[in-house]
């Protein structure tokens, strides 16, 4: 499976997975917002502390997948509910066949 990097491009086949790594802020009260049109699935979500240090960053790994051929994009947002000014990043996914 392939990792994906935000605000850059992937190429995937229809039904291939990859995956974006997010990191978590833990008790800021952020938390990411994923928004993905129809034809890109979330297949699962999974949180993960990549080092076993007191204090250490958390990281969430969202797979996806094309059902659908084309250009799509994804949006990435971090923040807490109660803000609007949260930056968003993107994802632009080129499925093939």
């Amino acid at each position: 499976m392939r990792l994906a990097q935000l605000n850059s491009a992937i190429d995937v086949k229809v039904g291939e997975r990859f995956s974006v790594a997010l990191p978590v802020m833990g008790t800021t009260g952020a938390d990411w917002t994923i928004s993905s049109p129809e034809d890109v699935t979330i297949v699962s979500k999974e949180t993960a502390t990549p080092s076993a240090n007191f204090g250490a960053q958390l990281v969430e790994t969202v797979v996806f997948a094309c059902r659908v051929g084309g250009r799509h994009e994804i949006e990435f947002r971090l923040g807490r509910p109660w803000e609007s000014d949260a930056e968003i990043d993107t994802l632009t996914v080129v499925c093939g066949p």
